[in-house]
């Protein structure tokens, strides 16, 4: 496995050990990776999928789409946070939380970040993150993905 696949790995946290697999023919230029151990089940994989879910769960990143497959995953890869970055529906929470404090009691510095070069992506936030939020939280309580009513 080259450097920069491990390297991933281990600035994702990825649980256990991953391994790169070469793509199937016509399999494009995507790299995949396969846990080197195997997740044991007694009778279905199904039994034991949630389980699975949730050890990878911390390291991938989600965003709700209107167009098949509905999900888009992201491996979310830093290196500053390590262990202690917050599950996605909470990073989004505090940004919020703190927008709305600014919002609120400075104005004015509201006004400016949205005047600056990171405008655009504040925009876009505020457009997209609070459905993306109530998915996530829905999803989290129920314990299983929860997708628009349109979409199901």
């Amino acid at each position: 496995m080259s450097s920069s696949i491990t390297s991933l790995g281990k600035n994702a946290h990825l649980p256990g050990r991953w391994v790169q697999v070469k793509p199937q023919e016509g399999g494009g230029s995507e790299t995949i990776l396969e846990q080197d151990r195997p997740f044991h089940y007694q009778h279905r994989p199904t039994d034991r999928i949630q389980e699975l879910f949730q050890t990878l769960r911390p390291a991938l990143w989600c965003a709700v789409t209107s167009a098949y497959p509905y999900r888009k995953y992201y491996l979310l890869a830093d290196q500053t946070l390590g262990r202690k970055r917050l599950p996605q529906w909470a990073a989004i929470y505090v940004l919020f939380f703190y927008l709305s404090d600014l919002t609120r009691y400075r104005p004015q510095h509201f006004d400016r970040f949205l005047e600056s070069k990171y405008g655009p992506q504040i925009e876009s936030i505020l457009d997209e993150c609070p459905r993306q939020f109530l998915f996530l939280v829905a999803s989290e309580l129920l314990k299983r993905e929860v997708a628009p009513a349109g979409l199901a």
